[in-house]
């Protein structure tokens, strides 16, 4: 009686149509219809900074040569950036991004001020 059940299992197991070989595949095991297969983006990346900026490899792959202020920081020293300065560097940058909606009320309020004050001007001339 095992014998007959470990055929049955083996049968079912080989059933099905065969997997093509010799083809890539995405992820996730689908056949691929990418006539090339693709570089990694990083790859562009690394490869115009050392274009560029003319960094080694090694240097182009690390993350913080993907800015000015990373490019400082590993200068290190009298030519560079401390890890305090960086830290503040990065913090403003952080603050630069941000929309500041609190301060969209006060600036209307003084444009309406000039607006006033230069269209009063006008009409008394």
């Amino acid at each position: 009686m095992a014998k007959s059940k470990r055929k049955k299992r083996t049968k079912r197991a080989r059933c099905g149509r065969s997997r093509i070989e010799g083809c890539m595949r995405e992820p996730n095991g689908r056949i691929s219809r990418a006539r090339k297969s693709r570089e990694p983006i990083d790859q562009l990346a690394i490869q115009m900074r050392m274009k560029h900026l003319e960094l080694t490899y090694e240097e182009a792959k690390n993350p913080l040569s993907g800015s000015y202020i990373g490019r400082l920081y590993l200068l290190g020293g009298k030519d560079g950036l401390s890890q305090e300065q960086y830290d503040v560097a990065q913090q403003y940058l952080v603050v630069e991004d941000q929309s500041l909606p609190h301060l969209v009320g006060s600036l209307r309020i003084v444009l309406n001020a000039l607006q006033k004050h230069f269209y009063t001007k006008r009409q008394n001339i």
